[in-house]
């Protein structure tokens, strides 16, 4: 999956290891380089910072 993909109220598998994600906000920082807020249905919500060497392991579970 490319990071382009990544909108809000997607739901992402590999962004964090308890299962798929519901994203909340997708900030581009540069090409190459987003940050992610999201909530997890296991836990509090959560924010990480993706690059192009991430897109391998994320998959996109839904999208809307």
């Amino acid at each position: 999956m490319r990071l382009e993909d990544i909108t809000p109220n997607a739901k992402i598998a590999g962004i964090e290891g308890s299962g798929p994600v519901e994203v909340v906000t997708a900030t581009f920082h540069g090409r190459d380089t987003i940050s992610v807020l999201y909530r997890s249905p296991a836990g509090p919500p959560g924010e990480q910072i993706l690059t192009r060497e991430d897109e391998a392991r994320l998959e996109l579970v839904e999208s809307t």
